[in-house]
């Protein structure tokens, strides 16, 4: 996204990193970006190259986001189709590359377990 300063999203919410919100684009691309730099009704000001991208992949949006603990089982949400296998795989792997300098709020727990590669 370089020199453009002010980057619109389709939504915002509080993500499990202190300090960043998690963005989501109009192609359902996901961003971390310094929350002070969001002002608000889907205007991101991007002016420091803040904005950092995540995935292509919508569905890894809601393992970011701030929630202490997911109520049911890893085995349980993949039944329900909430998330495919590969979903967890590179919600995994993230953590392990772009993630990895982050710390997080709290660690993603699946009813109480921390997530394992299906």
């Amino acid at each position: 996204m370089g020199g453009n300063y002010v980057v619109i999203f389709k939504g915002c919410r509080y993500s499990n990193y202190p300090g960043r919100c998690l963005l989501l684009d109009r192609h359902r691309w996901v961003y971390l970006g310094k929350s002070q730099n969001y002002v608000g009704a889907g205007l991101y000001y991007n002016f420091d190259n803040s904005m950092l991208f995540i995935s292509d992949n919508a569905r890894i949006y809601p393992l970011l986001s701030y929630c202490p603990q997911w109520p049911l089982s890893q085995a349980e949400l993949l039944r329900q189709g909430f998330f495919q296998e590969t979903d967890l795989i590179e919600f995994l792997q993230l953590q392990k590359t772009v993630l990895s300098k982050l710390h997080p709020i709290y660690d993603v727990k699946f009813d109480g377990e921390l997530p394992m590669s299906p």
